[in-house]
């Protein structure tokens, strides 16, 4: 009795031992190669969209309409630059980068030359409330 009862435990525990070993392979798979090929065709998508941007406002510069070239490269730039401070509201400082503060000053600078004021009023505020971040980071 006492060895069918020893047969029986070592009998679950291998299989207990086993399920948790296939799954964590399972997990492990999952994550090493679904998500990271999500993760390239998120870049792949980006990149798409990118270069149809580009093409769209190539053509309009070649077709003479700079006002919508223009119109839409400053619209970008406003949604980046929320995109940007949004990231940042909430971030430890060492998770923000040096380069997005010089790009984001840069803008700012940018925009004191030469004004854009058809955003939205709500687009309008992230875009200063990212500007009022940067200066907390003095170099």
């Amino acid at each position: 009795m006492s060895a069918k009862l020893l047969m029986s435990v070592v009998t679950t525990v291998a299989a207990v031992l086993g399920f948790w070993c296939g799954s964590h392979r399972t997990a492990r798979y999952y994550q090493d190669v679904v998500v990271g090929q999500a993760l390239r065709n998120r870049g792949l998508e980006e990149t798409r969209i990118r270069a149809q941007m580009n093409l769209k406002l190539l053509n309009e510069l070649q077709e003479g309409q700079r006002a919508q070239a223009k119109e839409t490269l400053e619209r970008q730039l406003s949604v980046a630059v929320a995109g940007l401070g949004a990231t940042w509201r909430n971030a430890p400082s060492n998770d923000i980068y040096w380069n997005d503060i010089f790009l984001i000053r840069d803008v700012h600078n940018y925009r004191s030359r030469y004004p854009w004021t058809n955003d939205p009023p709500q687009l309008l505020e992230s875009i200063e409330a990212a500007y009022t971040l940067t200066d907390l980071f003095q170099d």
